[in-house]
């Protein structure tokens, strides 16, 4: 495989076990300003797993020529391929290693506590309404006016803003995707497939019902990335509301999927684990938007005044932040060839690259854990597979998004923005564009 200048690209493991590139999430290589911006997922990861008993150290992020390779980090001898211990040895040292006992004991807890509960309260009362605001403030500064001194100091606030509400974003696993794997696992012991609970938790996100960008022009729609774009850029795309085919399908209602279950009492038990799980939802379509598109599209204007300035547009994203910082304080040059040849080496890098790296890995070794720990970790491997890991076999089935017949071309979309019938999978960021 060769690079754009002919030299052959190395894709060398960066670390032991298996890494996968997400290539729903991040279809091109990271830009250098939000590949620092990104490492904080690692911090959140950590955080998270910590507090709900995951007995893994933290899901990592390492980047091989600019693609983001991400692998869960055992707790023991993360970086070591070598097989593991037999199942025996496995469950003792499950119940003898001292952090092993911690995250089981906090496992314990969580299960009974469900602390999900009120972190899902917090963000829908409190951290996300803060958020929103924090934002619509730095939104509401006025970029022109700013001499370049106050735009750089200006880009170092957003920055910081961007960093940590990444952390937050990231923290946030737990609320996220517990109570989802909760009632998936529910569902499989009552005879209901993955399917079907996804068909009932199906438009219980405000934000995919009626999506609300009123006041967020700066949010990213078509990516996580500097180089996607936001709605104020898409707006023409955004208004059409003639380009829809028909009205939305109103499709499976939860009773429809519930009663599919014969003893009341089974039902009663899967339509509250229901309820936290739409809450759970929610957060999923929320706070993705909050806390990562539209900080990240804030510092996506700020790029953008940047490049307007200096007269190459908006391939000012390609650039490092000390280059940005050395143009508006230094009276450095950004070379708009440079940064053109950088956009087109991701994607010469995005056609070449392996979806993954490394060593196979055996599954986690659920069966071995204490009960509390296998529950929660089961629920999370659960709700991953059925939102994020899902593929198309054979003939497609869905919900559609409209009820008139539509012929034409099917083309599966790795961005948003080429999306026209079906994709593999999709982000928080696709709901907008795909009520239209």
């Amino acid at each position: 495989m060769n690079g754009p200048n002919g030299a052959e690209l190395s894709w060398d493991c960066p670390g032991a076990g298996t890494w996968t590139w997400d290539r729903s999430h991040f279809p091109l290589p990271l830009t250098a300003i939000y590949a620092d911006l990104h490492g904080a997922a690692t911090e959140g990861f950590t955080s998270a797993f910590a507090e709900y008993g995951i007995p893994a150290r933290t899901y990592a992020e390492r980047g091989v020529h600019g693609v983001p390779y991400a692998r869960v980090l055992p707790l023991v001898a993360p970086e070591s391929n070598r097989k593991p211990p037999p199942a025996g040895v496995l469950r003792l040292v499950m119940r003898l290693h001292p952090e092993f006992r911690k995250r089981a004991a906090n496992a314990r807890r969580v299960m009974a506590e469900q602390p999900w509960r009120d972190a899902l309260r917090r963000w829908r009362e409190e951290d996300g309404p803060d958020w929103v605001r924090a934002n619509a403030a730095l939104q509401a500064e006025d970029l022109a006016g700013m001499d370049d001194r106050s735009l750089a100091e200006y880009i170092r606030r957003v920055h910081a803003h961007a960093a940590k509400a990444c952390i937050v974003h990231f923290t946030l696993t737990g609320p996220e995707l517990i109570p989802i794997g909760l009632l998936i696992l529910a569902g499989r012991e009552h005879g209901l497939s993955d399917t079907d609970i996804l068909v009932a938790l199906a438009g219980t996100s405000p934000s995919t019902r009626t999506p609300d960008l009123s006041g967020r022009p700066w949010q990213l729609v078509t990516g996580y990335d500097l180089d996607a774009l936001s709605v104020s850029e898409l707006s023409e795309v955004m208004g059409r509301a003639a380009t829809r085919v028909g009205d939305p399908s109103p499709g499976a209602t939860p009773d429809d999927v519930l009663g599919q279950v014969v003893v009341p009492s089974s039902r009663a038990v899967l339509t509250e684990l229901l309820e936290v799980a739409a809450s759970a939802y929610a957060l999923r379509e929320e706070n993705g938007p909050v806390l990562m598109q539209w900080p990240i599209g804030l510092l996506r204007r700020a790029l953008l005044e940047v490049g307007r300035r200096a007269g190459v547009g908006a391939v000012a994203v390609e650039a490092t932040m000390a280059e940005i910082l050395d143009y508006l304080e230094g009276g450095g040059v950004l070379e708009g060839e440079e940064l053109l040849g950088r956009a087109a080496r991701r994607r010469h890098v995005a056609a070449e690259a392996p979806v993954s790296l490394g060593v196979a890995e055996p599954p986690a070794p659920t069966a071995l854990m204490p009960a509390a720990q296998a529950r929660i970790t089961d629920a999370i491997l659960a709700a991953k597979a059925a939102l994020f890991d899902r593929t198309v076999t054979g003939t497609l089935s869905g919900t559609g998004v409209g009820t008139v017949a539509y012929r034409g071309t099917a083309r599966v979309a790795l961005q948003v923005e080429d999306a026209l019938l079906t994709s593999h999978t999709t982000t928080s960021g696709w709901s907008c564009i795909r009520t239209y």
